[in-house]
């Protein structure tokens, strides 16, 4: 709390209909965003991240940026105000995507809860989350959009239904866009070819279902893999780990 007795982080908990969003703006506190369903996309000036379910973005004061629902989405938003006391021993992220913790995700629900939490409860979950603060780092594993045309078109499709099978041909059709010109864009603009991306794309959205504690097959199925053994080996090569060794090390 401030040394007024008003909260020094405020919480808001909203819908974000697909293809809604807020342009190109800014504000004076720290913003954790973490995402609860669906996916956003949220873009600075220097990049554009994919950001599905259980994850979020860690966002610095006066950093512009805008974000958009590639899926419908609801989000918990978090602003930390910089002048409080109680701020001052922590150690702020660098922007970028974060792996939203259970603990951290439940501290964030219960503030965000409607009608809210006050006095020394409050106190105490705020210091919980400041701590989880602490501990957030940017992913090395991103999924980075493009920034525009018809390669962000598929890539929003694509994270939409991980699960769309359809070749590149057949979704540069859909987009009015060759195959050849939308793995040139993928390239250029995420620096990786169309199927790396679509691979990391999906293991990526498969994260939400695994802290969902979802079984692997179910999981392959949903995100777009042909068999569970296929899910298996995509994740190791995109994190290091099995499937189910990373949800035990996210706890």
């Amino acid at each position: 709390m401030s040394p007024t007795g008003q909260p020094t982080c405020r919480f808001l908990e909203i819908d974000v209909p697909r293809g809604t969003g807020f342009g190109r703006h800014r504000h004076d506190a720290h913003q954790l965003l973490s995402v609860e369903v669906g996916a956003l996309a949220v873009g600075t000036d220097a990049q554009q991240w994919a950001v599905p379910a259980r994850r979020g973005v860690w966002l610095p004061a006066d950093l512009d940026h805008e974000l958009v629902a590639i899926d419908d989405a609801r989000v918990t938003f978090a602003y930390v105000g910089l002048a409080s006391p109680s701020t001052s021993l922590v150690s702020w992220p660098a922007v970028g995507v974060v792996a939203v913790r259970p603990l951290l995700r439940e501290v964030l629900r219960l503030l965000a809860r409607p009608g809210g939490v006050r006095g020394a409860r409050r106190e105490h979950l705020e210091s919980v989350l400041l701590d989880e603060v602490d501990e957030l780092r940017p992913e090395p594993e991103l999924v980075v959009l493009p920034a525009s045309g018809p390669a962000r078109q598929v890539a929003d499709g694509l994270l939409a239904d991980p699960a769309d099978g359809r070749g590149l041909d057949e979704l540069g059709r859909a987009v009015g866009a060759s195959a050849r010109t939308l793995q040139r864009r993928f390239r250029v603009e995420t620096g990786l070819t169309f199927q790396r991306w679509r691979r990391r794309a999906r293991v990526q959205c498969s994260m939400g279902h695994l802290t969902d504690g979802a079984q692997v097959t179910v999981v392959a199925h949903r995100c777009g893999f042909s068999s569970a053994s296929a899910f298996i080996a995509a994740f190791r090569v995109e994190t290091g780990l099995t499937p189910t060794a990373w949800r035990a090390e996210i706890g």
